[in-house]
């Protein structure tokens, strides 16, 4: 299973399609820091996956680029740094962009968890014979 946890925040890297579609506008670094109330410093380490990036930021640079924010995210691969509430280690995957074979291994997962359980209902429904006689 690839997420097990309770999530406090999923960070995406995303500043390789922010370079791509602010070069597209023939912008500088300083004109898009500027329009989005941040320091060319910080909007640089942006672009360089150096600084976190929450939703509302993506929303707000994806409007500035003129396009979807989901233009910013979409990638081959998303790294996800995920913590946990409880202040646990922040883990990194790595998902694939290939929505079929994530379909699939869910699948799996699934018809493997359900035999698990038909198995451990089994092994109940035994021990309950086993008390009754």
């Amino acid at each position: 299973m690839l997420i097990n946890l309770p999530l406090k925040t999923i960070i995406m890297r995303i500043g390789k399609n922010l370079i791509r579609h602010r070069n597209a506008k023939g912008w500088s670094q300083e004109d898009v820091a500027s329009m989005a109330g941040m320091s060319q410093s910080n909007y640089s380490k942006i672009e360089s996956d150096k600084q976190d990036v929450k939703w509302e930021q993506i929303e707000s640079l994806a409007n500035i680029l003129e396009t979807e924010p989901e233009e910013l995210i979409r990638q081959d691969s998303i790294v996800l740094n995920i913590e946990t509430q409880n202040g646990g280690n922040a883990n990194n995957y790595v998902v694939q962009n290939n929505a079929e074979a994530i379909i699939a291994a869910k699948d799996e997962t699934i018809a493997s968890l359900k035999a698990h359980l038909k198995g451990l209902e089994d092994q109940n429904q035994f021990l309950r014979d086993q008390i009754q006689k």
